[in-house]
């Protein structure tokens, strides 16, 4: 009998908050769907990873044939992709992209790729050094309630998969992210946004795909903006008073 493969998801939560954050609850929902579903499921954080700036000097690309001049730990974490079937890009919108966590992590996947072009989908773009890569999944929480501030993050996503010649799958987003650590508040609202993620990542196994009720669910709104925007405005200034966060 051949035994069936197991889908391998490598998740990197680019969120300097880690554990506290709000994208990485988010996160956990998801996870918790794929592994359900029998995916073996590796979650790394960035923080806690050194991950040098790419100095751009093509030495991966003249030199050494795909090995980085940095001795740090985004080499392993490129052969970790590279083994995956997914890679879940989860981080926060800071100033409508990505972390510098996640960027410079990013930066660092040209030792993937060849110097040379060649013209794929009528577009100039570097040769893949490996013939694998992973389909790619965003998954973003952003704190204002409107689903526009996500527009530059996603563009830039779907544009990495282009370079990677890869498939973006799609992007689980939730505005007013807040919400997410308010269970005990809003019980049925935050039940609703996990069992949304969990199937998510269910289907995320099973078909490759996500349906779109589920991503409506997780970025539902609960507020109008006159009550999010004065119920943070309280919260901030109990943080400001407390001089610490969060509460």
């Amino acid at each position: 009998m051949i035994k069936e493969a197991v889908m391998r998801i490598l998740a990197l939560n680019g969120s300097p908050t880690m554990k506290r954050g709000m994208t990485n609850i988010l996160l956990d929902f998801f996870l918790k769907g794929a592994e359900d579903q029998g995916a073996l499921v590796e979650k790394v954080f960035l923080q806690k990873k050194k991950i040098a700036p790419c100095l751009g000097c093509y030495s991966c690309w003249v030199k050494t044939k795909g090995v980085c001049v940095h001795k740090d730990d985004a080499p392993d974490l490129l052969r970790k992709m590279r083994k995956a079937d997914y890679l879940i890009l989860a981080t926060p919108v800071y100033l409508d992209g990505m972390t510098a966590q996640m960027k410079a992590f990013m930066d660092r996947s040209i030792p993937l790729f060849k110097p040379q072009f060649e013209i794929k989908n009528g577009h100039c773009r570097h040769q893949r050094r490996y013939e694998k890569m992973p389909e790619v999944v965003l998954l973003s929480v952003a704190g204002f309630q409107e689903m526009d501030n996500f527009q530059g993050l996603v563009k830039h996503v779907e544009l990495i998969c282009r370079n990677w010649q890869t498939r973006f799958v799609g992007g689980l987003l939730r505005p007013t992210s807040y919400l997410l650590s308010m269970e005990e508040l809003f019980p049925k609202t935050v039940g609703i946004i996990k069992g949304a993620a969990q199937r998510a990542g269910q289907d995320l196994v099973r078909k490759g795909s996500f349906d779109k009720e589920d991503l409506d669910a997780v970025a539902m709104n609960q507020f109008s903006a006159e009550q999010l925007v004065r119920q943070t405005n309280k919260y901030w200034e109990r943080c400001i008073e407390a001089g610490r966060w969060p509460l």
